[in-house]
């Protein structure tokens, strides 16, 4: 269906010869039928040139109260009838929404940082990544080259920072559950996880050493690498031996380093091949001479 113009500036209306539902007057809620494309198209034909009749015109403050009378009259019989609906009265829906509310300021609260800040959820994070990613993949964000003069080469922290970053991060070990799951199967990756960690590592390795001045670089510390005294050995083995008895100590990493042998011997025991025995060698007999 559309509106054709004449040459006496005319219109007409053509109706398609198969008719869809839109051409069909339905009944409306109010007792009513719903307009037709034919009757839309000439109400269109009709109306246009024409000047709206409301044009330029204001509401008095009459108007506008008692407009917004009837829409707070019809939002309350919506609300009273979701009620109806759930089964619940006015006073049981204020408090479960109280109730949502304070948990929610609950999460809100748990999630603020030192600096007056917010954590952001897992919901938020991965808006975030998306458009970032979305953002980098069509180049309308670039990494900006790092200035080499702003490294700091041959840089050390005082022992007053070392011993910082130890309480810090000794603080977040214990008290961090996520942190210390996501640490552990980073330093212990075993299975599938392992290999790829290895195989990120051993990439980046290579690609590190195609570069002249690392290669370079690496090359000459191995010449000037001083060679550990038997003195300084034993102080190291010392110091390993005290630190790993220290780590047995605790007993989830004792249950972990069990389970992890246990699987290595299961899984030793099922790729090594049975021996077979050894037969004893007989001594030969001398042949007897003529």
């Amino acid at each position: 269906m559309h509106v054709d113009t004449t040459h006496n500036g005319q219109q007409t209306v053509n109706v398609k010869e198969n008719p869809t539902e839109e051409d069909v007057p339905l009944p409306t809620v109010n007792g009513g039928y719903s307009h037709t494309s034919a009757s839309k198209a000439k109400i269109s034909a009709a109306n246009k040139g024409k000047t709206p009749w409301n044009k330029g015109k204001t509401r008095s403050e009459e108007v506008k109260a008692r407009i917004a009378q009837g829409v707070r009259r019809r939002n309350r019989e919506r609300f009273l009838a979701k009620l109806a609906e759930e089964g619940i009265t006015e006073e049981e829906f204020n408090e479960r929404k109280k109730a949502e509310r304070r948990k929610k300021d609950a999460e809100r609260r748990a999630r603020k940082t030192a600096k007056g800040g917010y954590t952001p959820t897992e919901e938020t994070k991965k808006k975030i990544s998306h458009i970032l990613k979305t953002k980098y993949a069509n180049g309308e964000i670039k990494r900006r080259p790092r200035d080499p003069s702003t490294i700091r080469k041959g840089f050390k922290h005082s022992e007053e920072t070392k011993q910082k970053i130890r309480e810090t991060l000794k603080r977040k070990w214990a008290e961090d559950s996520e942190y210390r799951e996501l640490m552990t199967n980073k330093t212990v990756a075993s299975g599938e996880l392992g290999v790829t960690v290895r195989k990120r590592i051993a990439e980046t390795l290579k690609k590190k050493w195609e570069d002249p001045e690392f290669r370079e670089s690496m090359m000459e510390k191995f010449k000037n690498r001083k060679k550990s005294s038997a003195s300084r050995d034993k102080t190291h083995r010392e110091k390993i031996s005290a630190a790993m008895k220290k780590k047995w100590m605790d007993e989830e990493y004792r249950k972990r380093a069990t389970e992890g042998m246990a699987k290595g011997r299961d899984k030793m025991s099922n790729t090594v091949s049975a021996v077979k025995p050894v037969q004893p060698k007989m001594p030969r007999k001398k042949k007897a001479t003529k």
